[in-house]
C-alpha cells in the first residue's frame, strides 16, 4: 500500500494563481476573447471588405474588448481574494496531508479531516496543482509545490487505480 505524506499551507500568491488559471481555461471565456478579439481584428479591415464600413462599430468593439481585458481579470482577482480571506481560520496554520488508496487524511492544530476515495466525484490535474472535486461546488486543493516528484508519482498512480473517479492526469 502506497502512502505520500506532505504539509500544505494555504498561501496567497499560489491560490491567486490557481484561481486565474480555472478562470482563463474556462472555454466561455477563451470563447469570449477570441469572439471579440476577432472582431476587433476584423473590425479594423471591414472598410476594405464592405462597402458600407463595419457592420459594428469599431469602438465599441475596441471599448467592449478593453473592458473584458479589464473587468474580468480584477473580478477574478477579487473574488479570489474574498475566497482566500473568507478562510482565514484554515489558511493560517500549516496542516499534513496522508493520502493512501483508502482514503484522504488532512490533521492540523484546529482540524481532523477524514475523506473516503468514494466520496471523490473527479480529479483533476493542472501544472501547480491537483483538484480533488467532491461535490458540486466544492473540492480540496493540493499544491504540487509541497510534494516530491515520486508523491506525485505515487498519487498519479493511486488515481489512476480507481477508475470509478474520472480524471485528468498529465502523464
Amino acid at each position: 500500500m502506497d502512502k505520500i505524506t506532505f504539509s500544505q499551507e494555504y498561501s496567497f500568491q499560489p491560490f491567486l494563481k490557481m484561481a486565474m488559471v480555472a478562470f482563463f481555461t474556462r472555454p466561455i471565456i477563451v470563447f469570449l476573447y477570441l469572439f471579440w478579439g476577432g472582431f476587433l481584428i476584423f473590425g479594423e479591415f471591414s472598410d476594405s471588405i464592405f462597402s458600407s464600413g463595419a457592420f459594428v462599430s469599431d469602438g465599441f468593439v475596441l471599448y467592449f474588448f478593453v473592458f473584458m481585458a479589464v473587468f474580468y481579470p480584477y473580478s477574478d482577482y477579487r473574488n479570489a481574494s474574498l475566497s482566500y480571506k473568507s478562510l482565514e481560520q484554515f489558511r493560517a496554520e500549516e496542516g499534513v496531508f496522508t493520502i493512501n488508496d483508502q482514503e484522504i487524511k488532512y490533521d492540523s492544530d484546529k482540524y481532523q479531516i477524514r475523506m473516503n476515495w468514494d466520496l471523490i466525484t473527479g480529479v483533476r490535474e493542472r501544472k501547480d496543482w491537483f483538484f480533488l472535486k467532491y461535490n458540486e461546488k466544492a473540492g480540496l486543493y493540493l499544491y504540487q509545490g509541497n510534494m516530491n516528484p515520486s508523491d506525485i508519482a505515487i498519487f498519479r498512480s493511486i488515481i489512476r487505480a480507481r477508475t470509478d473517479i474520472p480524471s485528468k492526469l498529465r502523464a
